[in-house]
């Protein structure tokens, strides 16, 4: 199965499938591209599915060398991005050179942003390894680092050459990261897609399972919403900004807590319902709606409510160092019903404040 998705400076693919990584070299090489290859990854992943990959490159006439970085948020950082940096330029990689970022989402924001700026842009692969890369980040070409006041301040947009998800890899995927990953499939299917929202509800059972069909069809779906909105705003200066539902309050939840009390999927689930919350209190969502999504979030293991040690006023002060941010106002995504979301910077934060009140434990 694979999508299309129109790009600024070209098109590529996103292939899905199962039991396919062995399969990648030979696609990688349908490109025009160089046969230095430097392959992003961390130590879990690498001892996973590095041999694979390693043989699969080879097996095409390509010639890698593996750089390992720490795993976590945290890590997503100038530091790290010199690392890599080193590599390609004690390695002599050219701009025929490629980076392959074979992961989950910190490696491929890394690892793209790192091909983006070497050498004003090298190829880009992403094999993504994790639910949340296989459906959001390896999907619409950003690419960003952290700043200790911020997520994702320092970025780029940067298309890959093709997207190579093997749902095989989600097999070895602990199951706290699959919840994680559902949260993106959750945000997309109440901003875009209220047939998927009721098929995830009955199927749940055999997604978290992995059966291969319905896996297969969420991944699917869910791609498709995303590269829908991307190929319509690539540039995140409209539409786009769509995607970020939940993730407002979320990244502000993320950074104030420095990375470390909730996974990204958490913290973006919390977010989810605080500005589900906000739009229910300004009229817009219904109650049942909203705890249709509760529900949902809940069912799939993902938090719902803020901690209790944890300020609200703290994350509304936060929210305005978010790259939304516009003449000093706030951008929020609101949910209008399930399926249908909408954007606005007409929310007050004693409102956001309220909101999160309500969802303390």
């Amino acid at each position: 199965m694979n999508i299309e998705v129109r790009a600024m400076n070209g098109k590529y693919r996103i292939e899905i499938g199962w039991d396919i990584l062995d399969r990648l070299g030979l696609a990688m090489v349908e490109h025009d591209i160089g046969k230095k290859v430097m392959v992003v990854t961390n130590k879990t992943v690498n001892e996973l599915y590095g041999s694979i990959v390693k043989r699969s490159l080879s097996e095409a006439g390509l010639k890698a060398i593996f750089v390992e970085i720490p795993e976590g948020e945290r890590y997503k950082t100038f530091e790290t991005a010199q690392r890599l940096y080193d590599a390609l330029i004690t390695n002599y990689f050219d701009r025929k050179s490629s980076v392959l970022t074979l992961g989950g989402g910190v490696v491929e924001d890394i690892g793209g942003f790192v091909a983006a700026s070497y050498m004003r842009g090298i190829n880009l692969f992403h094999a993504p390894t994790t639910l949340l890369a296989q459906i959001d980040s390896s999907i619409g070409g950003k690419s960003a680092i952290n700043h200790p006041l911020g997520k994702n301040l320092i970025g780029i947009f940067y298309p890959p050459k093709l997207v190579w998800s093997d749902l095989k890899t989600l097999e070895t995927l602990p199951g706290k990261q699959l919840s994680s990953g559902m949260a993106e499939v959750v945000k997309s299917a109440v901003i875009g897609d209220e047939s998927l929202f009721h098929y995830i509800m009955k199927n749940l059972n055999q997604i978290k399972s992995l059966e291969k069909n319905c896996l297969l069809k969420v991944i699917f779906d869910t791609c498709a919403i995303k590269a829908r909105i991307v190929e319509a705003d690539e540039r995140e200066s409209g539409l786009r900004m769509i995607l970020n539902y939940g993730h407002t309050i979320g990244h502000a939840l993320e950074a104030i807590t420095e990375y470390g009390l909730y996974t990204h999927g958490e913290a973006i689930s919390i977010g989810m319902m605080a500005e589900a919350k906000i739009s229910n209190m300004l009229g817009y969502f219904n109650s049942e709606d909203l705890i249709a999504q509760e529900e949902l979030l809940k069912a799939i293991g993902l938090p719902t409510r803020l901690a209790r040690e944890i300020d609200p006023k703290e994350i509304a002060r936060k929210l305005f160092l978010d790259k939304k941010v516009r003449d000093g106002r706030v951008t929020f995504v609101l949910p209008e019903r399930i399926g249908k979301a909408f954007i606005t910077n007409e929310v007050s934060m004693e409102i956001v404040v309220k909101a999160l009140e309500g969802l303390r434990n």
